[in-house]
């Protein structure tokens, strides 16, 4: 039967099958657990082949040793994330604007589920194509290599220049940031502060299962989250776990908002 022609990258269903092969006598805290898992799957492929591409300048090597043994957790205390998601921001706008075109600057802003989703796509293609060494993608002339080489330079230049030169401050959850707004904060501005929920930062990304999805037209601001979960004790109801984005009110006044 006809599904569909795209499907969602593998990377989150992935994590959540490697958690859950070898576990026995699950709790609610170990299904919890996986709810909340921050690995990314692209993250470890990109920063093995990172680990062995020589950095083009002081700044760029200073970035390389901050990702020194990281295990590709999008965790918000951690530097190594935001630098990764820098350099792929960079690494997938040169290579889509080569694949796209004219049409590139518009794809990367668009909302909605065209344009958007035809970029996941190569962007997961990406990943792939990065770890076989497969150049069909590129550029004419162009090595991995030498790409993942300038857009990791280019992306820590973005990250000095907004951030400052304190690299140890380079946390994810600094940048990594929810930003919600009500619908009517727009028509009644004097209760925008009572109305928009709170930022908070965030771990993970768009390719863990604790979702945190971000435009490329606004990075890093959260815009695509896990929405409702559950964990189920079966011998007891009661132990049973929910959560939802936001809280469980729609009312502003609630606790639960």
């Amino acid at each position: 039967y006809f599904i569909a022609l795209d499907f969602a990258p593998e990377y989150r269903a992935r994590r959540i099958h490697d958690r859950l092969t070898d576990m026995t006598g699950a709790t609610v805290e170990d299904m919890a657990a996986v709810h909340s898992e921050i690995v990314s799957i692209p993250a470890q492929v990109y920063s093995e082949i990172i680990a062995r591409t020589p950095p083009r300048n002081v700044l760029s090597a200073a970035a390389k040793d901050q990702m020194t043994g990281w295990d590709g957790s999008m965790h918000e205390d951690s530097v190594a994330a935001t630098i990764y998601s820098a350099f792929r921001q960079r690494l997938h706008r040169q290579i889509i604007n080569h694949l796209l075109g004219p049409l590139a600057d518009q794809a990367l802003v668009a909302g909605g589920r065209g344009a958007p989703e035809h970029v996941r796509q190569i962007s997961s293609m990406l990943v792939t194509h990065a770890q076989n060494g497969d150049t069909s993608l590129l550029p004419p002339g162009s090595a991995w290599n030498t790409l993942i080489a300038g857009a990791f330079a280019d992306g820590v230049a973005d990250l000095s220049d907004t951030l400052g030169d304190d690299m140890d401050t380079w946390t994810w959850g600094r940048v990594h940031q929810t930003h919600p707004t009500h619908p009517l904060s727009a028509a009644f501005p004097e209760m925008s502060e009572q109305l928009d929920p709170p930022s908070v930062s965030m771990g993970g990304d768009g390719d863990t299962p604790q979702a945190g999805s971000y435009p490329a037209s606004d990075p890093y601001t959260m815009t695509g989250m896990s929405v409702a979960r559950y964990v189920w004790d079966t011998a007891d109801w009661d132990n049973s776990r929910w959560i939802v984005p936001l809280g469980s009110s729609g009312h502003a006044g609630s606790p639960h908002y």
